[in-house]
């Protein structure tokens, strides 16, 4: 008897347990789900598989989970098919499955409809208007057909092979939505408040150094704008090839403003002749890399050159720290931050490290430091040239003070030797 109990228990509950294991269950409408971990993972080494093949038997037995938490496998030139299992225990909830990676080249996402599967495409590269939702991220509402239902995306084309996978209500959705506005709105804030005022300061001081930071301060913002996905989501929604020209070309023109500004600042050709060579090198390189980028021989060669040129900037900066220059110092702390905070990213995009809030923001917070850092040192470097200047005039009228004494003094004995040559002249016509 306790045997058949035993598989009367193994029929019935097995499957579930089973098809427990294989379906990530959405239970709670107040968490976020990372399913990273959850999902099964493809790679399309051979460029031609489509969805259809993708739904064989022998295609789906190659489908595996990662080995590490998230999917990031680096910069791989294959397309890369995931497919999650979901079972929905809240059928009244609207679920959003969410891709918070704007810059991914192309996303196909798949999901069943009745009899026939739903696609939708959308990408970097394409129109806003494909997306579902406008948001910076891409964003795709859940239909279960079954209650229990598996979930295909398809990601392709030359961006990091990244592909983070959350899972939240609709409220939840567009409350993140909006911190992620404050969130950049505040950088942005930032970039705006610093250009006019370092824009104000050069009008007023005729300095520049303070004109060649706000050119610095722009070219960033710009690219910032791009990676982040707000310029394609408000300035140019429709016109998406925007998102690689202006990206690369922020790069390039940023690598060029970032090269005059070090050089000037730091003083490069008084201090160092290597350093100032060195960072004069790069404005040609920079205009190399914008035309390889725009001609499409190599679109990765600003990156690449930001990737040379920010040691080399630190580089430049610490020669001339230690032969004399002290505003040198704030200038390596702060690209220091820049530096950290685009190997964070890189390493994060390599598939090193995974895809989480410091890895996605580490560039925006690094940059927003070096934009502190570095007005600091413009007003640092502004007060020790006011102090310079105050000393010089103080000396300069010690000097003259001086000058004015030994002056009078030497009218004043001239006067006195023109009295006593009277004098004589006097007591000689006397006598005569």
């Amino acid at each position: 008897m306790r045997y058949i109990q035993f598989i009367f228990l193994l029929y019935f509950y097995f499957p579930t347990l089973v098809q427990g294991q294989a379906s990530f269950v959405l239970v709670d409408s107040t968490k976020v789900y990372e399913l990273d971990r959850y999902a099964e993972v493809l790679i399309d080494s051979t460029h031609t598989l489509s969805f259809e093949q993708i739904l064989k038997p022998n295609i789906q037995q190659k489908f595996k989970k990662t080995a590490k938490k998230g999917i990031s496998l680096g910069y791989i030139p294959y397309p890369v098919w995931a497919k999650v299992h979901l079972k929905n225990t809240l059928p009244t909830t609207q679920w959003i499955l969410e891709i918070p990676l704007p810059i991914i080249d192309s996303v196909a996402f798949y999901q069943q409809k009745q009899s026939s599967w739903e696609k939708v495409l959308c990408g970097y590269y394409l129109p806003h208007s494909t997306r579902q939702s406008r948001h910076t991220g891409f964003s795709f509402p859940l239909h279960f057909y079954t209650g229990e239902d598996i979930f295909y995306v398809r990601i392709a084309g030359t961006s990091p092979k990244l592909l983070p996978l959350r899972v939240m209500t609709n409220e939840l959705f567009h409350e993140k939505v909006r911190h992620e506005d404050v969130w950049y709105g505040i950088v942005f804030g930032i970039f705006l408040i610093m250009f006019c005022y370092n824009l104000m300061i050069y009008i007023a001081l005729r300095d520049i150094n303070y004109l060649l930071y706000v050119f610095t301060l722009f070219f960033t913002a710009c690219f910032i704008v791009t990676i982040s996905g707000y310029g394609h989501k408000y300035l140019w929604a429709n016109v998406p090839v925007m998102n690689f020209y202006a990206g690369r070309m922020a790069l390039s023109c940023l690598g060029i403003a970032v090269a005059i500004f070090s050089n000037s600042f730091l003083e490069a050709k008084r201090i160092s002749k290597i350093a100032h060579y060195a960072l004069l090198a790069i404005i040609p390189l920079s205009v190399i890399a914008m035309m390889l980028a725009i001609t499409g021989i190599m679109p990765s060669a600003p990156n690449n050159l930001l990737s040379v040129g920010a040691p080399l900037f630190l580089v430049a900066g610490i020669i001339c720290w230690a032969k004399g220059n002290p505003v040198a110092k704030y200038y390596v702390i702060a690209w220091s931050c820049y530096i950290v905070g685009g190997m964070v990213t890189t390493l994060r995009n390599s598939g090193t490290w995974e895809f989480n809030f410091w890895t996605t923001h580490m560039v925006e917070i690094g940059a927003a430091m070096e934009t502190f850092l570095l007005a600091f040192a413009l007003s640092d470097k502004y007060r020790k040239y006011k102090k310079e200047r105050e000393t010089s005039l103080v000396k300069a009228q010690a000097e003259l003070e001086v000058k004015v004494k030994e002056r009078t003094r030497e009218i004043q004995e001239r006067n006195e030797e023109l009295l006593t040559l009277n004098e004589e002249i006097r007591q000689q016509t006397e006598e005569i």
